[in-house]
């Protein structure tokens, strides 16, 4: 392991970041928001809470996995996906998307071989 200690200065940065560059695209009119409501705040809230538990969770792992594996481990969210759409919402995604997938699940699962 790499023993990383510093999972949220990343999540912090990368918050930042992010929040800096939404509001320059935004000031410079290259980006449209529309107009936030009570009824699109409910439906964001627990979308941007269960993405916090995602970030927090995978850097966080981060202090007891290699970068390879961890990096395996994450393109298997992508499968589940999948898989959790089509067995629960009966949407099927096109061949390539699922050919897509497994390809980047593949290499990053050779690249945890070799780790």
């Amino acid at each position: 392991t790499y023993d990383f200690r510093y999972e949220m200065s990343i999540f912090l940065a990368q918050l930042l970041l992010g929040t800096a560059a939404m509001t320059l695209l935004f000031a410079a009119g290259v980006c449209d928001c529309p107009p936030l409501d009570l009824g699109t705040l409910r439906k964001s809230i627990p979308l941007a809470f269960w993405f916090f538990v995602y970030v927090v969770t995978g850097l966080g792992s981060l202090r007891s996995l290699t970068v390879p594996t961890w990096s395996a481990l994450r393109r298997l969210t992508a499968i589940f996906i999948l898989v959790f759409d089509w067995r629960y919402d009966g949407k099927v995604a096109p061949v390539r998307i699922w050919l897509s997938v497994l390809f980047m699940l593949m290499g990053a699962l050779v690249a945890a071989a070799g780790d």
